[in-house]
Protein backbone atom coordinates (compact mmCIF):
# COMPACT_ATOMS: atom_id res chain seq x y z
CA UNK A 1 0.00 0.00 0.00
CA UNK A 2 2.82 2.36 0.85
CA UNK A 3 4.54 1.67 -2.48
CA UNK A 4 1.29 2.35 -4.38
CA UNK A 5 0.87 5.68 -2.56
CA UNK A 6 4.43 6.73 -3.38
CA UNK A 7 3.95 5.79 -7.05
CA UNK A 8 0.72 7.80 -7.33
CA UNK A 9 2.41 10.77 -5.65
CA UNK A 10 5.26 10.68 -8.20
CA UNK A 11 2.80 10.57 -11.11
CA UNK A 12 0.87 13.56 -9.74
CA UNK A 13 4.08 15.55 -9.24
CA UNK A 14 5.26 14.74 -12.77
CA UNK A 15 1.99 15.87 -14.33
CA UNK A 16 1.98 19.03 -12.23
CA UNK A 17 5.56 19.92 -13.22
CA UNK A 18 4.86 19.31 -16.90
CA UNK A 19 1.87 21.64 -16.74
CA UNK A 20 3.87 24.29 -14.94
CA UNK A 21 6.85 24.09 -17.31
CA UNK A 22 4.86 23.66 -20.54
CA UNK A 23 5.84 26.33 -22.99
CA UNK A 24 3.03 28.10 -24.81
CA UNK A 25 3.34 30.15 -27.98
CA UNK A 26 1.54 32.85 -29.86
CA UNK A 27 1.80 33.67 -33.54
CA UNK A 28 3.32 36.79 -35.07
CA UNK A 29 3.33 37.79 -38.74
CA UNK A 30 6.44 39.72 -39.77
CA UNK A 31 5.59 43.18 -41.07
CA UNK A 32 7.63 45.49 -43.28
CA UNK A 33 10.33 47.32 -41.34
CA UNK A 34 10.54 44.79 -38.50
CA UNK A 35 13.76 43.08 -37.48
CA UNK A 36 14.42 40.04 -35.33
CA UNK A 37 15.64 42.32 -32.53
CA UNK A 38 12.61 44.60 -32.72
CA UNK A 39 10.18 41.66 -32.69
CA UNK A 40 11.90 40.18 -29.64
CA UNK A 41 11.82 43.55 -27.89
CA UNK A 42 8.12 43.98 -28.71
CA UNK A 43 7.25 40.77 -26.87
CA UNK A 44 9.73 41.24 -24.03
CA UNK A 45 11.93 38.23 -24.91
CA UNK A 46 15.52 37.82 -26.00
CA UNK A 47 16.57 37.36 -29.61
CA UNK A 48 18.07 33.98 -28.66
CA UNK A 49 14.69 32.83 -27.32
CA UNK A 50 12.99 33.96 -30.53
CA UNK A 51 15.54 32.18 -32.73
CA UNK A 52 15.33 29.00 -30.62
CA UNK A 53 11.58 28.97 -31.20
CA UNK A 54 12.08 29.66 -34.92
CA UNK A 55 15.41 28.07 -36.06
CA UNK A 56 14.97 29.22 -39.67
CA UNK A 57 15.64 32.80 -38.51
CA UNK A 58 19.32 31.87 -38.53
CA UNK A 59 19.14 31.82 -42.35
CA UNK A 60 16.38 34.20 -43.42
CA UNK A 61 13.29 36.19 -42.52
CA UNK A 62 10.76 37.81 -44.84
CA UNK A 63 7.66 39.98 -44.80
CA UNK A 64 4.62 37.78 -44.12
CA UNK A 65 6.59 35.04 -42.37
CA UNK A 66 4.77 33.34 -39.45
CA UNK A 67 6.78 33.23 -36.20
CA UNK A 68 6.17 31.41 -32.94
CA UNK A 69 6.53 33.73 -29.96
CA UNK A 70 7.26 31.97 -26.64
CA UNK A 71 5.12 33.30 -23.79
CA UNK A 72 6.67 33.72 -20.36
CA UNK A 73 4.13 33.03 -17.67
CA UNK A 74 3.92 35.61 -14.98
CA UNK A 75 5.75 38.22 -17.06
CA UNK A 76 3.59 40.96 -18.47
CA UNK A 77 4.07 41.56 -22.19
CA UNK A 78 5.76 44.84 -22.96
CA UNK A 79 5.30 46.83 -26.12
CA UNK A 80 7.96 49.12 -27.47
CA UNK A 81 8.85 50.88 -30.67
CA UNK A 82 11.02 49.02 -33.21
CA UNK A 83 14.74 49.65 -33.04
CA UNK A 84 15.97 52.68 -34.94
CA UNK A 85 18.56 50.71 -36.86
CA UNK A 86 17.63 50.25 -40.53
CA UNK A 87 16.33 46.84 -41.58
CA UNK A 88 19.12 46.46 -44.12
CA UNK A 89 21.58 46.10 -41.25
CA UNK A 90 19.66 43.19 -39.78
CA UNK A 91 21.02 40.24 -41.72
CA UNK A 92 18.36 37.84 -40.51
CA UNK A 93 15.65 39.96 -42.11
CA UNK A 94 17.25 41.17 -45.31
CA UNK A 95 19.67 38.31 -45.88
CA UNK A 96 20.72 37.24 -49.33
CA UNK A 97 18.39 34.51 -50.67
CA UNK A 98 19.80 31.03 -50.24
CA UNK A 99 17.27 29.09 -52.36
CA UNK A 100 16.15 27.20 -49.25
CA UNK A 101 13.00 29.33 -49.45
CA UNK A 102 11.76 30.55 -52.82
CA UNK A 103 8.83 32.40 -51.23
CA UNK A 104 10.95 34.36 -48.75
CA UNK A 105 10.44 37.74 -50.37
CA UNK A 106 6.75 37.62 -51.34
CA UNK A 107 6.32 39.37 -54.66
CA UNK A 108 9.69 41.11 -54.46
CA UNK A 109 11.75 40.12 -57.54
CA UNK A 110 14.94 38.33 -56.56
CA UNK A 111 17.85 36.82 -58.52
CA UNK A 112 19.49 33.47 -57.74
CA UNK A 113 22.25 31.48 -59.41
CA UNK A 114 21.01 28.56 -61.48
CA UNK A 115 22.75 25.48 -62.88
CA UNK A 116 21.78 22.27 -64.63
CA UNK A 117 23.35 19.06 -65.85
CA UNK A 118 21.11 17.24 -68.33
CA UNK A 119 21.35 13.88 -70.12
CA UNK A 120 19.30 13.35 -73.29
CA UNK A 121 18.35 9.90 -74.52
CA UNK A 122 17.75 9.88 -78.27
CA UNK A 123 15.43 6.95 -79.09
CA UNK A 124 16.47 4.39 -81.67
CA UNK A 125 15.01 5.06 -85.12
CA UNK A 126 14.89 2.78 -88.16
CA UNK A 127 14.42 4.03 -91.69
CA UNK A 128 15.30 2.33 -95.00
CA UNK A 129 17.82 -0.02 -93.46
CA UNK A 130 19.40 2.66 -91.25
CA UNK A 131 19.29 2.37 -87.44
CA UNK A 132 20.15 5.54 -85.55
CA UNK A 133 20.45 6.16 -81.81
CA UNK A 134 22.40 8.51 -79.57
CA UNK A 135 22.78 10.57 -76.40
CA UNK A 136 23.52 14.17 -75.45
CA UNK A 137 25.05 15.69 -72.33
CA UNK A 138 24.50 19.37 -71.45
CA UNK A 139 26.02 21.59 -68.76
CA UNK A 140 24.61 25.07 -68.24
CA UNK A 141 24.58 27.85 -65.68
CA UNK A 142 22.86 31.21 -65.37
CA UNK A 143 20.32 33.20 -63.41
CA UNK A 144 16.88 32.46 -61.97
CA UNK A 145 14.55 35.45 -61.62
CA UNK A 146 11.99 34.93 -58.84
CA UNK A 147 8.89 36.84 -59.91
CA UNK A 148 6.75 35.94 -56.88
CA UNK A 149 5.96 33.16 -54.43
CA UNK A 150 5.35 30.58 -57.16
CA UNK A 151 6.74 31.74 -60.50
CA UNK A 152 10.38 32.01 -61.48
CA UNK A 153 12.21 32.29 -64.81
CA UNK A 154 15.47 30.54 -65.72
CA UNK A 155 17.96 31.73 -68.32
CA UNK A 156 21.20 29.78 -68.69
CA UNK A 157 24.05 29.29 -71.15
CA UNK A 158 26.28 26.25 -71.43
CA UNK A 159 27.94 23.52 -73.44
CA UNK A 160 26.48 20.40 -75.05
CA UNK A 161 28.01 17.27 -76.53
CA UNK A 162 25.95 14.98 -78.73
CA UNK A 163 26.93 11.49 -79.93
CA UNK A 164 25.01 9.46 -82.49
CA UNK A 165 25.55 6.10 -84.12
CA UNK A 166 24.05 4.95 -87.44
CA UNK A 167 24.11 1.35 -88.61
CA UNK A 168 23.66 0.53 -92.28
CA UNK A 169 22.25 -2.95 -92.74
CA UNK A 170 22.83 -3.01 -96.49
CA UNK A 171 26.57 -2.28 -96.33
CA UNK A 172 27.18 -3.58 -92.77
CA UNK A 173 28.82 -0.31 -91.76
CA UNK A 174 28.56 1.90 -88.67
CA UNK A 175 28.91 5.66 -88.72
CA UNK A 176 29.55 7.63 -85.54
CA UNK A 177 28.94 11.37 -85.34
CA UNK A 178 29.87 13.85 -82.61
CA UNK A 179 28.66 17.42 -82.32
CA UNK A 180 29.61 20.24 -79.96
CA UNK A 181 27.08 22.94 -79.10
CA UNK A 182 26.56 26.15 -77.23
CA UNK A 183 23.15 25.84 -75.57
CA UNK A 184 20.79 28.52 -74.27
CA UNK A 185 17.89 27.06 -72.22
CA UNK A 186 15.02 29.42 -71.29
CA UNK A 187 12.33 28.27 -68.85
CA UNK A 188 9.17 29.42 -67.07
CA UNK A 189 8.69 27.53 -63.77
CA UNK A 190 5.76 27.24 -61.36
CA UNK A 191 6.46 26.05 -57.80
CA UNK A 192 3.90 23.80 -56.09
CA UNK A 193 4.54 23.31 -52.36
CA UNK A 194 3.65 19.84 -51.11
CA UNK A 195 3.64 20.54 -47.38
CA UNK A 196 3.15 23.75 -45.43
CA UNK A 197 5.39 22.39 -42.66
CA UNK A 198 8.21 21.70 -45.14
CA UNK A 199 7.31 24.55 -47.49
CA UNK A 200 10.86 25.83 -47.54
CA UNK A 201 12.32 22.50 -48.65
CA UNK A 202 10.00 20.15 -50.54
CA UNK A 203 8.14 21.15 -53.69
CA UNK A 204 7.70 20.24 -57.34
CA UNK A 205 8.07 22.61 -60.29
CA UNK A 206 6.36 21.97 -63.62
CA UNK A 207 7.84 24.10 -66.40
CA UNK A 208 7.82 24.90 -70.09
CA UNK A 209 10.72 26.27 -72.07
CA UNK A 210 12.83 26.52 -75.18
CA UNK A 211 16.31 25.25 -75.93
CA UNK A 212 18.30 27.32 -78.44
CA UNK A 213 21.56 25.79 -79.72
CA UNK A 214 24.52 26.88 -81.84
CA UNK A 215 26.57 24.13 -83.49
CA UNK A 216 30.30 24.69 -83.02
CA UNK A 217 31.84 21.56 -84.52
CA UNK A 218 30.66 18.29 -86.00
CA UNK A 219 32.69 15.23 -87.00
CA UNK A 220 31.89 11.85 -88.56
CA UNK A 221 33.87 8.66 -88.02
CA UNK A 222 33.58 5.76 -90.46
CA UNK A 223 35.97 2.89 -91.15
CA UNK A 224 38.52 4.37 -88.73
CA UNK A 225 38.74 7.76 -90.42
CA UNK A 226 37.37 10.99 -88.94
CA UNK A 227 36.09 13.81 -91.10
CA UNK A 228 34.85 17.27 -90.22
CA UNK A 229 31.49 18.17 -91.73
CA UNK A 230 29.97 21.57 -92.42
CA UNK A 231 26.24 21.59 -91.68
CA UNK A 232 23.87 23.72 -93.73
CA UNK A 233 22.29 25.16 -90.58
CA UNK A 234 24.18 25.77 -87.34
CA UNK A 235 21.22 27.00 -85.28
CA UNK A 236 18.71 24.76 -83.60
CA UNK A 237 15.49 25.29 -81.66
CA UNK A 238 13.48 22.88 -79.52
CA UNK A 239 10.57 23.11 -77.06
CA UNK A 240 10.68 21.58 -73.58
CA UNK A 241 8.06 20.26 -71.16
CA UNK A 242 9.09 18.85 -67.79
CA UNK A 243 8.86 18.77 -64.03
CA UNK A 244 11.47 19.27 -61.31
CA UNK A 245 11.30 17.82 -57.80
CA UNK A 246 13.26 19.86 -55.25
CA UNK A 247 14.56 19.09 -51.79
CA UNK A 248 16.58 21.95 -50.39
CA UNK A 249 19.10 23.38 -52.81
CA UNK A 250 18.99 20.57 -55.37
CA UNK A 251 16.38 18.93 -57.53
CA UNK A 252 15.83 16.23 -60.13
CA UNK A 253 14.58 17.14 -63.59
CA UNK A 254 12.71 14.93 -66.06
CA UNK A 255 11.13 16.07 -69.28
CA UNK A 256 10.61 15.81 -73.00
CA UNK A 257 12.25 17.95 -75.69
CA UNK A 258 11.00 18.09 -79.25
CA UNK A 259 11.31 19.98 -82.54
CA UNK A 260 9.89 19.58 -86.01
CA UNK A 261 12.07 16.52 -86.73
CA UNK A 262 12.11 14.38 -83.58
CA UNK A 263 11.89 14.30 -79.80
CA UNK A 264 13.81 12.84 -76.87
CA UNK A 265 13.49 12.26 -73.15
CA UNK A 266 15.98 13.83 -70.75
CA UNK A 267 17.00 13.51 -67.10
CA UNK A 268 18.91 16.09 -65.13
CA UNK A 269 20.12 17.58 -61.87
CA UNK A 270 19.26 21.21 -61.15
CA UNK A 271 20.05 23.69 -58.41
CA UNK A 272 19.44 27.27 -57.33
CA UNK A 273 21.63 29.20 -54.88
Amino acid sequence: MKKLFVMMLCIVCTLFCSQVNAQTYREHTVAKGETVASIAQTYGITTDALINANPTLKNYCYVGMKLRIPENKGIKETKSEPLASPVVKEKAVESKPSFVNLQRTYFTPTYLKSFEMKYHIIPKMEDYGLKTSGTSLYFSGGIAYLWNDNIHFDARIGYGLSSASTENDYFSTTTKAKSHFIVLPLEVNYNIYLSEQKRDWVYITPYIGADISLLLKSTVEMDGSVEKIEPSNRFGFACMLGVKAFYGNLGLNIGYEFNSDAGNIFLGIVGLF
